[in-house]
């Protein structure tokens, strides 16, 4: 039960093994404990860390994309999400991308665009080492938008080469294209240049 765990978590605590949040809510492992476990118990460890990235991920396909009502519900489980980023970047490709397109509206709307930049740049190298050009467009796109909500010119102007660059391998369509050419455009609007723009 909730009680037990509660109770058994705050035991966990004052033994130094867990360090706890302010409210006694979610618990962290104490560095040295995890390194333990990790050593002496791995398939522990292995089977956590894949019951936390099955959870977090049905969380982000049931309650992301532009479910703009089921946010709160991420906002709420986001404590148990946020540690299975790791695992989804570390995993599959496909997987990672679509974690990446359930949560860019809910990253975008919550202002979290320091963790949505990390995911798009990382997810970005991931599709690259797959080979999978169209989604490393796509990556590298947001991650320019990303840069035009922070007023930054130069790197709005890199990320629109490297979706280019990526679409173009990807013998991507009119639409990538135009999106590409729509991102430079800003860029080049962010630095005054109306004319390049």
């Amino acid at each position: 039960s909730k009680t037990a765990a509660q109770t058994a978590f705050v035991d966990l605590a004052n033994r130094a093994l867990v360090i706890p949040d302010e409210s006694d809510e979610t618990f962290a492992l104490v560095p040295m404990v995890a390194d333990l476990l990790r050593r002496k118990r791995p398939d522990v460890v292995a089977e956590t860390g894949n019951r936390l990235e099955k959870r977090a991920f049905a969380l982000i396909t049931e309650n992301g994309y532009s479910k703009h009502d089921r946010f709160p519900i991420l906002d709420a489980a986001w404590p148990g999400i946020a540690p299975a980023m790791e695992l989804f970047i570390l995993g599959d490709n496909e997987r990672l991308q679509t974690v990446c397109s359930g949560l860019r509206s809910y990253l975008e709307f919550r202002g979290r665009w320091d963790e949505w930049l990390a995911l798009c740049e990382r997810a970005e190298a991931k599709a690259i080492e797959a080979a999978h050009h169209g989604k490393a467009g796509w990556r590298a796109y947001q991650a320019g938008y990303i840069h035009y909500l922070r007023q930054q010119a130069d790197a709005v102007l890199t990320c629109a080469g490297r979706a280019a660059a990526h679409w173009s391998l990807a013998k991507a369509g009119p639409r990538e294209h135009s999106m590409s050419l729509g991102l430079r455009g800003i860029g080049h609007q962010l630095k005054g240049d109306l004319r390049s723009a």
